[in-house]
């Protein structure tokens, strides 16, 4: 998202904010915290994620590299919507 910072947005057109939404680093939860300010994830990174209304995802690596390109796989957990 920023040139030299650590935020990467994953795109997820018409997407809902939901607060059981748990995104993967290969085979584990990203360190989080899942509700991190746009600041904190680009500034510090370190696993920090969270979601945007319409938009999709701001991730960070749990090492910091950048997820584009690093090897590691990154999966989100949506839940159904209860009723």
């Amino acid at each position: 998202m920023s040139a030299n910072g650590f935020a990467y947005l994953c795109r997820q057109p018409n997407f809902s904010v939901r607060p059981e939404v748990v995104i993967y680093e290969n085979d584990k939860p990203l360190p989080g915290p899942g509700n991190a300010t746009m600041s904190d994830i680009d500034g510090i990174g370190l696993g920090r994620y969270s979601q945007e209304n319409g938009k999709g995802f701001v991730i960070s690596a749990s090492d910091n590299s950048n997820p584009r390109g690093n090897g590691n796989d990154y999966w989100i957990v949506i839940p159904p919507q209860r009723r």
